[in-house]
């Protein structure tokens, strides 16, 4: 799809397997999910699964974007924090933002009273805001449940948690609770920062306890 307005602005979204060749971009091994271009060039790469950004593929679009000002690439994900691989060296080039930025950006817009959307437009923003809730877009597992015994007692007296080596947690991990005495007990732990712990063969993680949260 190619569409021309005025300002001379051409927007150019392409299909499934569509050729690099037909856009200018042979060569380069870089297939975005969409150009924007006019006297500066946006590249748009889109992930919908958590932790799948690919450094190759950056550095491709990167390649194929060139040098100069304007020149710039998108990178939307759902995941919680930046990924480390859109902070690389040429990172000022990359602009990153995730589904739930998008969504209460859209938001935004719907209630500024200046803007005013056509009824047509909020409906399709609304659709657009719904179809992100639904494919699990906006919504992030940053809290992991651990048993802990002892633990439990020490992260109060402390402030710390022990991971013993045998045990694993996913990446993006922002908070912890805690299950202990065969309950769901009521703290919920921000993780501030980790370490390795030799002396007990795991890795510490420092909490400092945020609002109690009521569990049923």
């Amino acid at each position: 799809m190619k569409q021309h307005v005025p300002s001379e602005l051409v927007f150019v979204a392409y299909p499934a397997g569509f050729e690099p060749a037909a856009i200018g971009l042979e060569g380069t091994g870089s297939v975005p999910d969409a150009r924007i271009s006019a006297d500066f060039t946006y590249l748009f790469e889109v992930k919908t699964a958590r932790g799948t950004v690919d450094e190759k593929q950056l550095r491709a679009h990167l390649k194929a974007l060139g040098e100069g000002p304007g020149q710039l690439l998108f990178v939307l994900t759902p995941d919680a924090t930046r990924p480390p691989v859109t902070a690389s060296p040429e990172g000022q080039r990359v602009v990153w933002f995730n589904f739930a930025a998008l969504h209460d950006a859209i938001t935004a817009i719907l209630d500024d009273a200046l803007l005013a959307p056509s009824e047509l437009d909020r409906f399709l923003l609304r659709e657009l805001q719904a179809l992100f809730d639904d494919d699990g877009l906006l919504t992030t597992d940053e809290v992991v449940i651990v048993a802990a015994g002892l633990a439990y007692a020490e992260y109060l007296e402390t402030g710390a948690y022990i991971r013993q080596s045998r045990r694993s947690f996913r990446d993006g991990l922002a908070h912890m609770g805690f299950y202990a005495q065969q309950a769901i007990q009521p703290e919920t732990a921000r993780i501030e920062a980790e370490g390795h712990e030799r002396r007990m063969r795991g890795t510490w993680y420092s909490c400092s306890p945020a609002p109690k949260i009521r569990t049923r």
